[in-house]
Parts: structure tokens; sequence; C-alpha cells
């Protein structure tokens, strides 16, 4: 089903031109520290390495540190021709496979959160781009109104965030605004939700929001620059906006008329969110030139990486979890978007592959940061030994607790950043008092803790599941058994770290077999997909941990409690 042999007009009027037995899927990600490619074959498995540019490696003329521009008031951001320049660097490295014209389609996988803002003439270069130009850098390095986008990262928006509260307040009466908020989209209003984003840069930025005719999202950037024309932003990474109902999955009048939102914005977003399998064009006369990709290449609706991860990794059964640890911690789980239970703490998301479900998240700003600051400082930077301290402290670390913050937090909300630390009677004791083994254990188990706890409120209990994990810190077996024995599930791990890449280019391969077969998702599942064209599914992941039975008394409830109220604590300022 997977290679049809007729083209087929979809609901966009496009042309799906045929794919072949020897097609390849590719699949972008647009990270915070890099951007990387992944292509894969008719089985859906990668034919060769991930191509990856790092962005401070690769460009230190732009003095980002993991990719980020850290400014002051909480401002974070990435340079918009960075990307772009990264993107060319990539598609250099591809060009040299020889593969890149058996593309039969492609996906974009984007840092969810993250915001492009288009000028008119941006628009109209980015249709007609100038005949000598050979790269995306050298046509559209002027395209943009804001040349330091907003990213994930930025905590600057508080105000607009209480202010959007504070209007919904209004509206529910005895409903909290922020229980509105998250009834209504998904989510209360965090700082690094676009909507906040868009909201500061028109008040503050003014002469930019001016010159600003279209918005993307970091995913829907990446489609537009492959299809020559702004795209719309999918409903799964939409999730993460605060612009949508996620019952109706458009956009919430309610939010774009609540009074801190731009009158225009709903026309600059360039029209409703549209379901994640969809075709949204194809590659470029310019983009072909620019990439390698052949002309007309199909090109499928791009998402955040949070989802493009939950679609490479085929998280799908009741109770799984995935965990990702990367430069933040996310936790993810699935469930039927008819028991979604929004809550002030985590999200509640648009499933990417399946219309019907949803996926909770709780993020974490501080995740490979805080870890690597221990490792750092009591490891003589090795991982190695890190591992080693992590083994030879015990299972609930004698009742040492730890948070570590080298960013203000975003789960839960806390506006400072810095280290506090107790011992089983709950009294803060200074890092200096703890040995290296307590002090590493503290900070790893004390991530899963809080992850345990406040994932139980939005359904993320993790029973009678598995914990799929995936991202750099997915790397180290010792953090893997700390969250086996939290959890009480066996982890799997796949064995790559490119989850989000991988998603990206499944969820392409799904969209043309849909769009061949002339099928909704509900009449192809994307785990029947999976097993029947790929051949794999979250089944063959290895088992890398299984919860040690003598741990399963020492993570009990009471010392879950315990961990939430030091956190709790230390948001309230008690501490």
């Amino acid at each position: 089903m997977l290679f049809a042999a007729v083209a087929l007009i979809v609901a966009t009027g496009l042309v799906v031109p045929p794919a072949k037995p020897d097609g390849l899927y590719l699949g972008l990600d647009l990270s915070t520290q890099s951007i990387t490619g992944v292509l894969l074959d008719s089985r859906l498995q990668p034919v060769r390495p991930a191509t990856s540019v790092n962005f401070d490696n690769s460009f230190p003329e732009y003095g980002t540190k993991a990719g980020m521009s850290v400014g002051k008031d909480g401002v974070v951001t990435s340079p918009v021709t960075m990307w772009l320049r990264a993107l060319d660097a990539l598609f250099d490295e591809l060009k040299g496979t020889g593969l890149l014209g058996r593309v039969a389609a492609v996906s974009c996988s984007g840092q969810q959160h993250g915001s492009v803002y288009w000028t008119q003439a941006g628009l109209e270069t980015l249709s007609s781009p100038p005949a000598s130009a050979a790269r995306f850098a050298d046509a559209l390095s002027d395209a943009f109104a804001v040349t330091d986008c907003p990213i994930w990262a930025d905590s600057s928006t508080q105000s607009e965030c209480d202010a959007i509260e504070a209007a919904f307040s209004h509206k529910a009466g005895s409903t909290s605004g922020a229980a509105a908020v998250a009834r209504l989209t998904g989510s209360r209003a965090y700082a690094r939700f676009t909507g906040p984003q868009i909201a500061a840069i028109s008040t503050r930025q003014p002469a930019a929001w001016a010159a600003t005719e279209r918005v993307s999202l970091v995913s829907s950037w990446g489609a537009a620059l492959l299809t020559g024309r702004h795209q719309p932003v999918d409903t799964s990474d939409a999730s993460g906006t605060l612009l949508m109902d996620i019952r109706t999955r458009t956009w919430a009048p309610s939010m774009l008329t609540c009074g801190v939102m731009p009158p225009e914005l709903e026309q600059r977003l360039g029209g409703p969110p549209v379901p994640s399998h969809s075709i949204v064009g194809t590659v470029s006369p310019f983009a072909a030139r620019a990439s390698g990709l052949r002309e007309g290449c199909v090109v499928a609706a791009s998402s955040g990486d949070n989802p493009c991860a939950i679609a490479g990794l085929g998280l799908a059964r009741a109770g799984d979890l995935a965990l990702s640890l990367g430069t933040s911690d996310t936790l993810l789980g699935v469930a039927a978007a008819a028991a979604a239970t929004p809550a002030t703490e985590g999200h509640i998301m648009a499933h990417p592959t399946d219309p019907a479900s949803i996926f909770g998240m709780l993020c974490y700003k501080n995740g490979g940061a805080a870890r690597q600051a221990v490792r750092d400082e009591r490891c003589e930077a090795d991982w190695g030994l890190f591992d080693e301290a992590l083994r030879r402290a015990p299972p609930a670390n004698d009742g040492v607790l730890g948070l570590s913050l080298p960013l203000p937090e975003i789960t839960p909300i806390i506006s400072r950043n810095g280290e506090w630390y107790v011992d089983g009677t709950g009294k803060l004791v200074p890092k200096s008092s703890l040995s290296t083994p307590q002090l590493v254990r503290a900070v790893v188990e004390g991530r899963f803790l809080s992850m345990r706890a406040r994932g139980g409120a939005i359904g993320l209990s993790g029973e009678g599941g598995r914990v799929l994990a995936t991202g750099g810190g997915s790397q180290s077996k010792a953090i893997l058994q700390i969250a086996a024995d939290v959890f009480g599930a066996p982890v799997l791990a796949s064995d790559t770290p490119d989850a989000a890449a991988i998603g990206a280019a499944r969820r392409a391969a799904y969209a043309l077999a849909l769009a061949a077969a002339q099928r909704e998702p509900h009449e192809m599942p994307y785990a029947e997909f999976l097993t029947e064209s790929a051949g794999t599914s979250a089944e063959e992941l290895r088992v890398v941990a299984m919860p040690l039975p003598e741990a399963a008394a020492a993570y009990d409830d009471a010392l879950v409690a315990r961990y939430k109220e030091l956190e709790d604590s230390v948001a309230a300022g008690e501490r």
C-alpha cells in the first residue's frame, strides 16, 4: 500500500506523484542545538547514519551557547540566519550521498514554541527567489521582520501570561484564569508558548510587528522553505501555541480576542491548523536547486519535535511513557482525546498521527545542563565517573533530595535559579555536606520523582506500561535504571537518539501512504502502518533497564510527596 502506482489528487489540489519501490523518506529536525537529517528506506529504517550540523561548532560567529542567545530578563532567542546557513550546510553534506534524488516525501520537525516572522517582501522572495540565489541563506537572509527568533527557553513573557489568565479569570467566574486557559487550550499560560511570545513582540517591538506579514512556527517555517510559500501549522504543534482550542483543533476565538493578542493575529497565522497527516505541497524549483531534492517531491505537514519524537518511537500503548532527556527533559504519554484532563501543570496536546488521541506532556527547562554542572563540579567532567557515582548511592538516596536549577524552571514555575538540598528530615543542608554519590543521585532522582508526582495529575502514571527513552541522557544506563525504579516500569531505548528526525521521516511516509490509499488515519492506524509497511514497532526497542524489586519500597508515594513539597516550597519562595 506504500507504493501506489497511480497518482492521486488530494484535497489540497496537489498531484501526489507515485512512490517508487526504492523511494526514500527524509526527516529534518531543527532542534535547539543543531539541525539533523535522516534518510529512511521503504521499510522506514535508516539507510545511513544521521547527518547533523551543530550550530555552536559550525557558526561560532553568532556567539550562541547550545544554540541559544541568552539576553537580559529571561530573553532567549536564536538567529534565524544561523538556521538558514545550517540548513544549507546540512544539504551540502546530504548532497554528497547521492541519495536525495530518490526521496519521495519529506517532513520537518521543529523545536516547539519557537516562532519566525516573515515580511511581505520576504514572502515574495520565498515564492520567487532571484535566479542568482543558489542557497536558502543567499535568497532569504533579509526575509524576516525579527532576526533573533524567540524560542522555548525564553521566560521573558510572564507579564503577558498573567494578563491572559487575568482576562480568562473574569470570564470564568469561580474558575481560576489558569484553569480556564488550560481547559480551552490544553495548557495554562506558559512564558515559552508562542501566543505570549507573539503578544510580547507586538508590544515590545512594534515596528517589527508592523512589518510582519505572516508568522510561522519553527516546524512550519521548514515546510515553507521547501515549498516556496507560507505553510499552515499542524494541529499537534499548534497545541504548543496557547492559541488553539484543544477540542475543536481550530484557532480559539476567545483567546484571539482576549485583549492580549494583537487584533490581526489570526490573519498573520495564515489559516487554520491542518491535520498532522496532511500533504501541504511539493518541493519548489528553488528549493530543489538549494537542497538537492527532486522538484515535485512531496512535502508533508511539519510538526514539533516532541510530537515527532512520539511518531519516531511509535508511542501508542495505553500506559506507555516516552522520556526525553536532552537540553530540556520531557515526559510524554498517550490517551484518548475524550479522556483529556487539562490541568494547570503539564500540557495536553493533539497527537501527531492519531486525530482521535492526545498526548500529555511535562517539560522541564533544566535538563542536561543541571546534570552536566554536577558532572563538571564533582566528576572531572567525565560521564563515566558520573555513572559510577550514581550506582554508589542507594535507591531513595538515604532520604537526601535535591533541586538544581541553572535556569528558572517551568515545571513547576520557579522564577529563579539556584540549588536546594534537604536531608531525610526535610532540613535544608549545604551542597558541600553531600558526598559526590549523594549529590549526583539527588539531581537525577529528583527529576524522575517530580515527573511521577506531576505526571500522575494529567494521567501519565506509567502503570502497566513501559518507559521509552530517547535523548542524550538515554545513553546512560545508570540514569535509566533510576527511571525504571522510580516509575516501576521497564525502560526501553532505541539504537539512535534521533527520534524526532526519524519521526518526521516516518510521518512523511505515512502521509504519502494515506494519500495514495485514499484513506484516513482511523482506516490505516499509524501503529499498523509501522508494523505492516515498515516491519517495525516500539516492540523492537531494546530493554535497557528493569525495575529492581528492592527499589519499589524505597520509591513509595511518601517519598514522591516529599519531593513535590520541596519543589512547591521553592516555587512559593519558602526556601
